[in-house]
């Protein structure tokens, strides 16, 4: 896994920054405190992928203060997905973007959806511990209802349509209704979708522990 995460640094590293620097490393200690507040937050009956609960609105605001922390600016948008931007010294530039979810499947082991989110902001904080800006601004997608429905990913290309939202979830009630509930507005969803070539390099870090 910090194999993983090493990877992601130098990748958005390589091009992108004026440091000379090659001898970067993550926080392994605060990214393994992190995952296990996270993990705390989890209940045991929760058995599958499900985007909007209880549990899951607390690990989003616990995220979301880690985003913070790391100096993203941090927002919801219409379609529920939590955003993270960093400026980079160029605004002309196009994003680079990360993007991630949180769900998880408790079959799967008690971090399963945890580590790509918790390495994603861990990204951002290592660059800033090293004091590191890029030319590109960055950005961190953590996708909303992923797993049971790519809710999130759909609205960004501009194909959540009413059908979809029309649809139960587990939990009893509708997509439109779940949306809501993540803090975002079904009734905007056109303002969420993004046009070809709107980033510049798009990342998506998928991954559970072993």
């Amino acid at each position: 896994m910090h194999k993983l995460l090493g990877f992601y640094v130098c990748l958005l590293i390589i091009g992108t920054t004026y440091a000379q620097t090659t001898d970067i490393q993550i926080d392994t200690k605060r990214l393994e405190r992190n995952m296990s507040a996270l993990a705390e937050l989890n209940s045991p009956k929760e058995t599958k992928r499900l985007s909007i609960t209880s549990t899951n609105l607390e690990g989003r605001a616990f995220l979301m203060r880690l985003m913070r922390e790391a100096g993203l600016k941090v927002s919801i948008d219409y379609a529920g997905n939590i955003i993270g931007t960093r400026a980079g010294w160029d605004p002309n530039y196009k994003p680079i973007t990360i993007g991630t979810t949180i769900d998880k499947a408790a079959e799967l082991g008690e971090l399963d959806g945890y580590v790509s989110s918790l390495a994603a902001v861990e990204v951002i904080q290592t660059f800033l511990d090293h004091d590191l800006f890029t030319d590109h601004p960055l950005e961190i997608i953590i996708f909303a209802d992923e797993d049971e429905g790519a809710a999130g990913s759909l609205a960004m290309i501009g194909e959540l349509n009413k059908e979809l939202l029309r649809k139960p979830t587990p939990q009893g009630f509708t997509l439109e209704e779940g949306i809501k509930q993540l803090g975002g507005n079904p009734e905007k969803l056109e303002l969420v979708a993004r046009p070809k070539g709107s980033v510049e390099a798009f990342l998506e870090i998928k991954a559970a522990p072993a």
